[in-house]
């Protein structure tokens, strides 16, 4: 008899007070959708450092028919460490699905999507760290402590995209409770999404 093959699917979080509900229930309704097997990992790590268990699966990465996360930035935050992920699961004929991008790399612009998408996120993490260092440089010059400066217009605008507090708070470099803060302040953030979003 054929063993049972599963997909890994591989859910992570920052920090103690991130929730892994909304992500592994999302894995798992998409595993359900699609009929396939999923067998689900866990851990609250940040993506620049250690992980644990998303190393200890990628090793292990022979046992699965591939790898299924909510988002690209559960995976990586550069496109070194993104295309090294990619190609490690290329070598080994796996698959990497990501749900909110619709990207498939068994398929051709699955593969593409994902290589532009790495790209495209490193460079607008790299152009908001510009616009905030600048922002900083300028409150700084005149002295005084005031108040942390923050491109208000373009923290609304991934927001409203469905950028996560934890996106939001390594790219600005301020803790999430001040992207939570701030958010309310200008009026764009209901009570409900707190809870709902990373």
């Amino acid at each position: 008899m054929e063993r049972e093959r599963y997909y890994c699917g591989y859910a992570r979080v920052s920090t103690k007070g991130q929730k892994l509900d909304v992500q592994i229930d999302k894995i798992q309704k998409f595993c359900d959708y699609k009929e396939i097997n999923c067998r689900m990992f866990s851990e609250q790590a940040s993506a620049v450092k250690d992980r644990p268990v998303f190393e200890t699966l990628i090793k292990d990465i022979d046992s699965f028919e591939g790898l299924i996360v909510t988002k690209l930035d559960r995976l990586g935050r550069s496109v070194q460490q993104l295309n090294s992920i990619y190609l490690h699961l290329k070598d080994k004929n796996k698959p990497l699905i990501i749900i909110d991008q619709n990207i498939d790399t068994t398929k051709t612009e699955g593969k593409l999507m994902f290589q532009m998408l790495s790209v495209i996120a490193e460079f607008e993490r790299d152009i908001i760290r510009d616009r905030l260092h600048s922002g900083q440089k300028f409150s700084g010059k005149y002295g005084g402590r005031h108040k942390k400066e923050l491109p208000k217009e373009t923290i609304i605008e991934h927001y409203k995209k469905g950028a996560s507090y934890e996106w939001l708070s390594n790219t600005f470099n301020v803790s999430k409770n001040t992207i939570y803060r701030r958010l309310k302040e200008w009026g764009i953030l209901k009570t409900h999404e707190h809870e709902k979003r990373n």
